[in-house]
């Protein structure tokens, strides 16, 4: 489980969320060996509350897609996109990742659902 928390990217248990209703959306990926290596290099990054956060903010309220920040942290829903567009996903390929809310992200699986 590759996350965006606090104390910024980290991998965690699988089961962390056991005890909490998740949604599950299960999707093919065309090169789910890169996402190993795709981890590694999202790992460690800043969590992007402000910087991130505002970015999907704007694009949610005013529909501009206008990125804030810098490439050094990330949110929660940014790390799902890039990582899945690294296993090669095309997940809202014009929209940059730090525009993308968890919602936008949620609803975008939901349409690639197999």
């Amino acid at each position: 489980l590759l996350e965006a928390v606090r104390e910024g990217v980290v991998v965690s248990p699988a089961d962390k969320y056991k005890d909490h209703q998740v949604e599950i959306v299960e999707v093919e990926v065309p090169f789910p060996e890169i996402g190993q290596a795709a981890g590694h290099l999202l790992q460690g990054r800043n969590y992007g509350l402000f910087t991130s956060c505002l970015s999907g903010l704007i694009r949610e309220t005013t529909g501009e897609e206008i990125a804030v920040g810098d490439d050094s942290s990330a949110n929660c829903s940014e790390v799902g996109v890039l990582y899945l567009r690294c296993c090669g996903l095309d997940l809202l390929p014009l929209v940059p990742a730090k525009c993308i809310t968890p919602r936008a992200l949620l609803e975008e699986l939901r349409r690639l659902e197999k």
